[in-house]
């Protein structure tokens, strides 16, 4: 009973994991997660980047610190958390234009408008070692794992001797913002990197649930972009949309992911029976439905899309702590 009421005293610790492989929905997906944080309904746990890029793990650093100060920390405790990088494969010395948006901006004094500590590797953590750090200071079961992108660092947890014993443990649910279940054309997400989707969905020990390509279908509007300014004559998340997206309205599956592995039980989204989710060659994914499968995909509930983005404006707009 003692430990049935802690977990519901204790917010849960959400571990966002992105490529920031040009969607801008991972990063308003990261905006939504620290406004929950400033409403003290989840504790941001790990941030991390499958990009072996210097410059992504800067990016995340400067929307971090805008939204929480670089002197209050952004995770449990308020304490300053490190960013965690993969390192697989060659390193990667390009910015994409949001992260160019965002790093590259000057004021008249010259100096970042985003300040950041990123400047070389030992500015960052290893991605797998914060991640379960993070799953280890977590009670059993209260953690969440959200996935923008490749699938790098979560594998790379696996590997590790208690990676899958942990993420076993103490996450309540892995969302992954990827797939494709209406039969049309594969996801470019999966198709990137089919093994590693694979090995993903096989290994992972835990409840597994997908939102893919349909949930776009709900458009974040580009003239809700100074509601999330609030007034703010310079904000990260705004500058990056518009070197993505410019005057285009954005997608939203990776804040479909986030907002339903944060609130599941609000019936934004319907959620399919539990089943399998297998990558074919291609990167197209199917769904077998079985009653001992751990795995579920998300679509859009007919007439919930206006709810559902009211959601996602509600979550993006909100105050920052300091300004209620």
């Amino acid at each position: 009973m003692q430990e049935a009421q802690q977990e519901r005293r204790n917010p849960p610790g959400v571990l966002f994991d992105s490529s920031l492989n040009g969607g801008i929905d991972q990063v308003l997906a990261l905006a939504m997660l620290f406004h929950l944080q400033a409403s003290r309904s989840v504790r941001v746990a790990s941030i991390s980047t499958g990009d072996f890029n210097l410059k992504s793990a800067a990016f995340l650093d400067a929307i971090a610190r805008f939204y929480s100060g670089a002197s209050d920390g952004y995770g449990p405790g308020r304490r300053l958390l490190p960013i965690g990088m993969g390192t697989s494969g060659a390193e990667d010395h390009d910015a994409r234009p949001m992260v160019a948006a965002v790093l590259d901006k000057r004021g008249p004094d010259g100096e970042p408008v985003y300040p950041h500590t990123v400047h070389g590797l030992t500015d960052t953590a290893i991605a797998t070692a914060v991640t379960r750090n993070a799953l280890m200071a977590y009670e059993d079961q209260n953690a969440v794992v959200v996935l923008g992108g490749s699938p790098t660092n979560l594998v790379s947890l696996l590997d590790l001797p208690d990676g899958g014993g942990w993420a076993a443990r103490k996450v309540r649910v892995l969302s992954i913002a990827g797939g494709r279940f209406d039969g049309g054309a594969a996801d470019p997400i999966v198709q990137s990197d089919v093994a590693g989707f694979r090995r993903l969905l096989a290994e992972w020990p835990g409840p597994i649930v997908m939102a893919g390509t349909e949930l776009n279908a709900v458009s974040f509007p580009a003239s809700h972009l100074d509601a999330i300014a609030g007034g703010a004559s310079n904000h990260p998340v705004v500058d990056a949309f518009r070197a993505t997206a410019g005057g285009s309205d954005a997608p939203t599956r990776a804040l479909g992911a986030m907002l339903q592995a944060l609130h599941p039980d609000e019936g934004y989204f319907d959620v399919s029976e539990t089943g399998t989710i297998t990558v074919l060659e291609d990167g197209t994914t199917r769904f077998t439905p079985s009653p001992q499968g751990r795995h579920r995909y998300l679509s859009l509930r007919s007439g919930e899309e206006e709810r559902v983005l009211d959601a996602y404006t509600t979550l993006l707009t909100a105050p920052p702590e300091d300004e209620r």
